[in-house]
C-alpha cells in the first residue's frame, strides 16, 4: 500500500461514511419520518430532532447531486478526449513502443486516458525529442497508470470530493492521491530504466496542449508536482508529502460526529415514540436524552478517527515536508 493507494482508500472510506450512516438506519427512519408527517403534517419537520435531520438529508442530497454532476462532466470530457486523440492520430514512427498511440502535435507530452481499457497517448514532439531510453521511461510511467486504473480512480476520487464537499479532509486526501500516483509511476520507471532516463524525460515532458478536456479526463501530472518528483529522483525513495491540515481533519471529524449524532438521536426518538405509543408525546427530557445518547454513540467515530490518524502517522502518511 503506497501513498496513492492509502490515500485513495481513505478518500472512498471517508466519503462513504456519512451516506453509510443514513443507509444503515434508512428504512426505519424513513418510515418514522413519513409517519410523523402523515400524522402531524409537514410542520412536524420543524420541531425537535426532525429539523436537523431534514437539514442533514438536504446536505447529503446536494452532495449526491454534485457528485453525480462531477461524474457526468468527467465522462463527457473523456469522450471528447478520445475523439480528439482519434482525430489527431499520427502514424507511429519507427521505434515507437507497441500499444502506444501517437498524437500529431509538436509539444512533448504523454497521458493515460479511458476507463474500461485505458490507453496511452504520446505526442509526435515527444518521440522526436526523447532518446529511446527516455521514451521508454515515459511509456513505463504511463503503463503504471494503466495497470493501476488511475483514470477510473481519478473519476471516483473527484466525485467523492464533490459529494462530500462538507468534509474538507476528502479534498486534501485527493490531492495526496494525485501526488502519490505520479511518484509511484516514477518509481516504476526508475526501477526499470534508471535515473538518467527518468531525469531526461522528466525535464523534457511538458504539461500538454491547451485542451479543455485534458485536465478533466486524463491521468496526467500537473506542473506543480515537478518539485516533489525531482526530490524523489534525487533521493531514490518516496519523499514525504504535505500533511493533512489539522483544521480540515477536525472539521471533518466534527461534521461526521454531528451527522452520526443526528441519525442516532432520530433512531432513538423513533424507538421511544414507538414504545410510548402513538398517542404519547415525547417530553423534553426524552428528546434531550435521545440527542445526548446519539452524541455519546458517535464518540466512537471521533475515537476511530483519532486511532486512524495515529496509525497513519506511524505509517508516514501524515509526515510533512514542503514540496
Amino acid at each position: 500500500m503506497n501513498t496513492a493507494n492509502r490515500s485513495f482508500a481513505l478518500v472512498m472510506a471517508t466519503a462513504a461514511a456519512p451516506y453509510g450512516m443514513v443507509l444503515l438506519g434508512g428504512c426505519g427512519l424513513g418510515a418514522y419520518v413519513v409517519g410523523r408527517v402523515a400524522e402531524d403534517g409537514f410542520d412536524t419537520l420543524r420541531r425537535g430532532v426532525l429539523l436537523p435531520a431534514v437539514a442533514m438529508l438536504a446536505l447529503l442530497l446536494i452532495g449526491a447531486a454534485a457528485g453525480a454532476s462531477s461524474v457526468t462532466r468527467q465522462v463527457a470530457a473523456t469522450r471528447r478526449l478520445i475523439d480528439h486523440v482519434d482525430r489527431n492520430r499520427a502514424i507511429p514512427p519507427l521505434g515507437t513502443p507497441l500499444g502506444v498511440e501517437v498524437v500529431d502535435h509538436d509539444e512533448p507530452f504523454a497521458f493515460t486516458f479511458g476507463f474500461g481499457e485505458p490507453r496511452v497517448a504520446v505526442s509526435r514532439g515527444l518521440i522526436e525529442r526523447l532518446s529511446a531510453d527516455e521514451l521508454e521511461a515515459v511509456v513505463v510511467h504511463e503503463r503504471y497508470h494503466v495497470h493501476a486504473r488511475d483514470p477510473l480512480k481519478l473519476v471516483a476520487a473527484r466525485a467523492a470530493a464533490r459529494t462530500c464537499f462538507f468534509l474538507p479532509a476528502v479534498s486534501h486526501l485527493v490531492a495526496r492521491y494525485l501526488a502519490g500516483r505520479e511518484l509511484a509511476a516514477d518509481r516504476r520507471s526508475l526501477r526499470d530504466l534508471g535515473r538518467s532516463a527518468v531525469a531526461g524525460a522528466l525535464f523534457k515532458v511538458v504539461a500538454g496542449p491547451d485542451w479543455d478536456e485534458l485536465d478533466t479526463a486524463a491521468a496526467m501530472a500537473r506542473p506543480d508536482m515537478l518539485a516533489v518528483r525531482v526530490d524523489q529522483l534525487e533521493r531514490g525513495t518516496e519523499p514525504s508529502l504535505p500533511t493533512l491540515p489539522g483544521t480540515a481533519v477536525a472539521i471533518s471529524a466534527l461534521v461526521l460526529a454531528v451527522l452520526g449524532g443526528i441519525v442516532t438521536a432520530l433512531t432513538l426518538q423513533s424507538g421511544l415514540s414507538g414504545a410510548a405509543g402513538a398517542d404519547h408525546s415525547l417530553s423534553v427530557a426524552d428528546l434531550g436524552g435521545a440527542i445526548a445518547g446519539g452524541l455519546a454513540c458517535t464518540a466512537g467515530w471521533v475515537l476511530l478517527i483519532i486511532v486512524a490518524w495515529r496509525r497513519l502517522d506511524r505509517m508516514g502518511l501524515t509526515t510533512t515536508s514542503s514540496s
